[in-house]
Formats: structure tokens, sequence, C-alpha cells
């Protein structure tokens, strides 16, 4: 497994939101989400990781934590390549194709900062 780090500071606006992207374009699977929010940081906010073109769904989360450093191993239900239907039997890391990571935080409070790192196992 070579792994691919991506790192993505983000710092919320007065509403609270904020959007970043990671700098290069990945390929393989996201293994990992790492996300560090500082001491000030509204309990719960919310957290959307996403394919940048595709919007295929990462992780979303409603309950981030404040002061506090959270790991997230995200996965998706597998699909059966025929139909599309979704297998009830397995689920596998979330894929991405040569696209950057959209990380979108919501709610979580005036000029606060996250530290977003997505790690991707290019599979090499």
């Amino acid at each position: 497994m070579i792994a691919q780090l991506e790192p993505v500071t983000l710092t919320t606006n007065a509403a609270g939101a904020a959007q970043g992207f990671t700098r290069n374009r990945v390929a393989g699977r996201v293994v990992a989400v790492k996300v560090v929010a500082a001491a000030d940081v509204t309990a719960s906010f919310e957290l959307d990781v996403a394919g940048e073109a595709s919007g295929s769904p990462i992780l979303v989360d409603d309950s981030g934590t404040e002061n506090a450093t959270t790991w997230y191993y995200p996965l998706v239900a597998a699909t059966k390549a025929a139909d599309g239907d979704a297998s009830i039997l397995s689920e596998v890391p979330p894929f991405v194709l040569e696209e950057r990571i959209q990380i979108d935080i919501a709610a979580a409070g005036d000029t606060k900062v996250v530290v977003v790192t997505v790690y991707v196992d290019q599979g090499r």
C-alpha cells in the first residue's frame, strides 16, 4: 500500500462554513480521513467529504467534535457490476479517480480552524 496524504486547512467564514480541496488530484481508495478541530470550534459541526468532479460521497458526519482529533475509516456499499444494485454482503473504501477531494464544513462557528487530512491508498 502506498498512501498519499492530502492535508487541507479550512478557516470558517462568519456563517461557520468553509470549503476546501486537496491540492492534488488523487486516484485510489480513500482509507482514512483525519479531522483535527480547534478547541473553539462549535460542537457538532457538519463535515462533508466528496470527489470534486464526480460528487461521489466519501464521508458525511453531522457530529464533529471540538478540541479533538477524530479518525474516520469511510466505507461505501459494494455494487454489482451487472445491474448496479447495492450488495448487502460487503462494504469497501470509496474510490476516487484522478480528481481532487472536496471538503465542506458547516455550523462550526466564525473564523474557526479545522484541518482535514485524507489518506488515499494508491495501490501501486
